[in-house]
């Protein structure tokens, strides 16, 4: 059938068929649908009577005598999903090429994920579906495809238990965009590789958000290897004082939640691009007891040691001999120059705060306080406070002198009605200036105009003549 393969005549006389046996009232939906599975039908038996020699039917194969039958672009295909499936399934060989292994039927959906970006999506549907291979690899080594995903591309070390490399996500990579993870290998020593495996990702799922690596999955099967799978994250080892601060950080979340790290040194402390710490590598990592805190703080003491003065780490080791762990903290946070300027900061922060007390209550204090009094009870000194602000407001109030006693002993007003014209109502208006005017003791006033002698009435007069001039007096 492969040789004289097509697609629109045999379609045709499918749909054919597919239109006279539908039922009276079909939906479109319904003979879309029948369609789709037609389709499917001849590429799945094109594909399987194609010779060996031939080699795999390219998908580009199927998709051109789509064409034919009005499929134009990606969208139309989409519109026939399990004929689509089908020709991918053709395309990688997954029906006829089985004897190859699910990894290296993976590579050819992810080569073919590349060819036809559009159908990017659908095809590494089909490729998950092509299952994920039960062995583990028999060691992690350059690109190898772990798992019919992770594409190892570099090793970072190899350690008494485990082994470690980066590996490119064949299945989340784009050609614009690659997505890196740390895949970790426990081998089965005597059994134990699950076990270390399952220690280290309880205490990276228990750490607090950013202090561990991101975990993606683990796959431990039994008497085999162990591996955890982890997100990669670009980032650089400690170069100074301020990194050193953060790693102090970072450690008082992890030993906050209840988690000791345990194999504490420069490789496993991480500096971001944003200069947070994380930590990596927690085989090790046990409940944060108190002596495993302090045995972390030692540790990083001793990883922070070439990047902090001679002072600071003594001081951090004293503390620990003692039990200090929050003085050991301390020492090593003091000589990080962003803590030096957050300090600094608030520092003059609450001098200007000290500073500024004393003198808005110099300022404020009476005028806030004097309702106060007012309500508690006033007394003569209030009261004659109270009549000095009312007579300010006026703008008559010149100067005054209180006694003693707080009493007035002077007041020396300004009358502008000595300013007007005589009238015939005020007799003792004239077109002389005002030089003083005052209260006396006695409850008299005084005034003075310029080139005359004083001239003295009583209080009441005063009131009577200008009743603006003076605050009316205290009830009794």
């Amino acid at each position: 059938m492969h040789a004289d393969f097509d697609i629109p005549a045999d379609l045709g006389r499918a749909i054919g068929r597919i239109v006279a046996d539908a039922p009276q009232g079909s939906s479109q939906e319904a003979e879309a649908a029948r369609v789709d599975l037609a389709l499917a039908d001849l590429i799945e038996e094109d594909a399987a009577h194609r010779p060996a020699c031939d080699g795999l039917p390219s998908l580009e194969r199927y998709l051109t005598s789509w064409r034919a039958c009005g499929v134009m672009d990606v969208d139309d295909v989409r519109r026939f999903p399990v004929a689509l499936e089908a020709a991918i399934l053709a395309a990688v060989g997954a029906g006829r090429d089985a004897a190859a292994g699910d990894a290296r039927l993976q590579d050819r959906a992810f080569a073919l994920a590349l060819e036809f970006p559009g159908l990017r999506d659908e095809i590494l549907a089909v490729a998950l579906a092509l299952g994920i291979p039960e062995e583990a690899p028999d060691r992690l080594e350059i690109d190898i495809l772990a798992f019919g995903r992770w594409r190892v591309t570099s090793l970072l070390g190899q350690g008494a238990t485990a082994t470690t490399a980066i590996a490119r996500d064949e299945l989340l990579s784009t050609a614009e965009t690659t997505v890196e993870v740390v895949l970790k290998r426990y081998d089965d020593h005597e059994g134990t590789a699950r076990a270390h495996a399952l220690r280290e990702l309880r205490a990276i799922v228990a750490a607090p958000t950013g202090v561990a690596p991101q975990p993606l999955a683990m796959h431990a099967p039994p008497g085999s290897a162990a591996h955890v799978v982890v997100r990669h994250e670009p980032s650089r080892c400690i170069e100074g004082p301020d990194d050193v601060a953060s790693a102090v950080d970072a450690l008082a979340r992890l030993h906050a939640a209840g988690i000791a790290h345990g194999d504490l040194k420069p490789d496993h402390v991480r500096v971001r691009s944003d200069g947070s710490v994380f930590l990596i590598d927690f085989g090790c990592a046990t409940a944060a007891s108190d002596e495993a805190v302090r045995s972390d703080l030692a540790r990083l003491t001793e990883t922070a040691s070439p990047h902090l003065p001679h002072l600071a780490t003594r001081s951090a080791r004293a503390a620990l001999a003692r039990g200090r762990t929050g003085l050991a903290r301390h020492a090593l946070h003091a000589f990080a120059p962003r803590v030096i300027k957050r300090r600094a900061r608030n520092a003059l922060v609450a001098l200007a705060i000290i500073a500024a007390t004393p003198i808005a209550g110099f300022a404020y204090g009476r005028w806030i306080a004097t309702p106060a009094w007012r309500e508690a009870g006033a007394t003569e000194p209030t009261k004659l406070g109270d009549e000095l602000g009312v007579l300010a407001r006026t703008g008559r109030l010149v100067r005054a002198t209180v006694g003693p006693h707080g009493r007035f002993e002077t007041v020396t007003l300004h009358i502008h009605e000595f300013d007007q014209e005589p009238t015939p109502d005020n007799t003792l208006c004239t077109v002389r200036k005002l030089k003083f005017f005052r209260l006396l003791p006695d409850g008299s006033a005084e005034w003075k105009f310029a080139d005359d002698p004083p001239l003295v009435l009583e209080e009441a007069e005063v009131r009577r003549r200008w009743p603006s001039a003076l605050p009316d007096p205290a009830p009794k």
